[in-house]
């Protein structure tokens, strides 16, 4: 097998033309990953709401959108 072909097999299992991200390209594992952090964090604050007032932690609140978005910025231009 050669390299492009490596490459193509690596870039189409990572990729999923099926799916887009928050720009409408093409999701990633990337993009996976960071939209289940997203859901583990809201179920979290959820069961925290069912536990009674005097067994509560303070849950601290998610990272706005926009943080986010820098953050992911920043990570895809480190990678380039």
């Amino acid at each position: 097998m050669s390299a492009p072909q490596i490459a193509t097999a690596l870039y189409d299992t990572l990729i999923s033309p099926n799916e887009s991200d928050s720009n409408l390209e093409a999701a990633n594992v990337v993009d996976g990953l960071f939209f289940i952090g997203r859901a583990l964090f809201r179920l979290a604050k959820a069961v925290e709401a069912l536990r009674p007032d005097e067994d509560r932690e303070t849950v601290p609140a998610p990272p706005s959108a926009e943080d986010l978005e820098a953050l992911r910025r920043a990570t895809e231009e480190e990678s380039q």
